[in-house]
């Protein structure tokens, strides 16, 4: 089996950095965008779409004429939420989005400005959480981050230095630049209900490394965020492509599988008791372990049913890594975002499902 993916050839990406795209100067923001990636488009012959899904970002697709039909030439626009280059290296995205689609993975960046970038469209059906448990569709999903993870990616620090797993040392990011209090009194009231402080925040992301290291758990470039809505699906190519790279850095192999599990909770509407079961994993992550073997060429002198067995424990341990680091990152959300969602109650919910689990899931 070959690796799916193949090098093509860069666009250059535009620099606007006096470009800044707001709510009081949308369509000369959006025109003086288009007149750059898409000199001979007109907004005022273009349609829009708002896609009211993400819970970081505002994005906007444009697409020339009327009607939206597949195969159309559609860029995204995506505006930065508010303070998010706190929590995210815009340069390391630009930069992750060009490798990735060098390989075949992502469409092509056309532009950065100062409040966000232009990108190529994915064409397909955005997952949902029953699209998701279709054995098909997760056979395509098992095999794109099987492709991911094989990918070689040189570490940040240089080729010289092996690359780092990004989970913890992120963990302990999000955690200091979260609140101590919130102002509002209700709020308060509720942060300090349901969620310890600072120093026992700490206490956990440690107990959990030293719980989680030990695995010895192969690093590997990951994307980290894996969420049912980044998952797209071409029916046309019979193929899953991944969105949104924000968070792609080096991490240890099972997080994403244990945060994709996760993330079958869904965001608006969270109900835990999706997490699926072992009768679903276990197959499901046959076929990671045989697509990861294919595009290795090899699969080491273990049999394919104990290193299935195995993975699903790690997979399983790492669900918690997942739990904690998207509660602390909705604690820095819910101090800056402007964004409608109640991120404290995110919050609330992935931290009482971590504490909830983890003896379980740690003695698996």
């Amino acid at each position: 089996m070959s690796h799916p993916s193949a090098p093509s050839n860069q666009p250059n990406v535009l620099h606007l950095p006096q470009l800044s795209i707001t709510e009081e100067n949308w369509s000369a923001g959006l025109q003086s965008l288009l007149d750059h990636v898409r000199p001979t488009w007109q907004l005022a012959n273009c349609g829009q779409r708002l896609f009211t899904e993400g819970i970081t970002n505002k994005l906007v697709a444009l697409h020339y004429g009327e009607r939206f039909q597949f195969g159309d030439d559609v860029i995204l626009i995506r505006i930065y939420g508010e303070k998010t280059e706190l929590i995210i290296d815009r340069q390391a995205e630009v930069r992750n989005m060009r490798l990735l689609h060098s390989h075949g993975f992502c469409k092509p960046v056309y532009a950065t400005f100062a409040n966000g970038l232009c990108y190529g469209y994915v064409h397909g059906d955005v997952a949902d959480e029953e699209l998701v448990r279709e054995p098909t569709f997760g056979r395509l999903v098992a095999r794109e981050l099987a492709s991911l993870h094989c990918l070689q990616v040189p570490s940040a620090d240089g080729e010289s230095a092996a690359p780092q797993p990004m989970v913890f040392a992120t963990m302990r990011r999000f955690l200091e630049l979260g609140p101590d209090e919130f102002p509002e009194p209700d709020r308060q009231a509720r942060f300090r209900a349901a969620l310890p402080d600072k120093a026992a925040l700490r206490a956990e992301v440690a107990d959990l490394e030293a719980h989680l290291v030990p695995l010895a758990c192969p690093v590997v470039f990951s994307h980290n965020d894996t969420l049912i809505k980044n998952f797209v699906y071409d029916r046309r190519e019979q193929r899953v492509f991944l969105i949104d790279f924000e968070y792609c850095a080096h991490n240890y192999l099972p997080f994403d599988l244990a945060n994709h599990f996760n993330e079958f909770a869904g965001v608006a509407t969270v109900d835990h008791s999706r997490y699926p079961s072992r009768e679903f994993q276990l197959p499901w992550l046959r076929n990671y372990l045989q697509y990861r073997d294919g595009f290795l060429g090899g699969g080491g002198a273990d049999s394919l049913d104990s290193r299935v067995e195995q993975l699903y424990r790690e997979v399983t341990k790492f669900s918690l890594a997942s739990h904690l680091l998207w509660a602390l990152w909705a604690l820095v959300q819910a101090r800056h975002s402007t964004i409608d969602f109640d991120f404290l109650d995110y919050a609330i919910s992935r931290y009482g499902e971590y504490k909830a689990k983890k003896a379980e899931r740690l003695a698996c």
